[in-house]
């Protein structure tokens, strides 16, 4: 209950453009501890601190776009991985 009234505030406080809550909202939306988890919801609150020079929310943002990087980059490994596999097997 009481991640509910944080979130009212914090939200009241982000209208505000205060990037402190920005970030804190952002952060609670990711967050799976809380069960408010809305991964777009973060990355949105995240991305208003970040273009407002929050460090720690440009910081966050880093990882999350470079994990997302190395995910699609295993992807892609793997589809291509598979083309040669199956290239290989016609041949024979």
């Amino acid at each position: 209950q009481n991640i509910s009234v944080a979130i009212i505030y914090l939200t009241e406080s982000a209208k505000e453009n205060n990037i402190d809550s920005l970030y804190a909202l952002g952060v609670i939306y990711l967050s799976k501890e809380y069960g408010t988890r809305d991964i777009n919801k973060g990355i949105e609150y995240l991305q208003l601190a970040a273009n407002k020079n929050h460090v720690e929310a440009q910081f966050q943002l880093f990882l999350i776009y470079y994990s997302l990087d190395c995910a699609m980059l295993k992807i892609e490994k793997y589809r291509w991985w598979d083309k040669v596999h199956w290239f290989k097997k016609k041949e024979k």
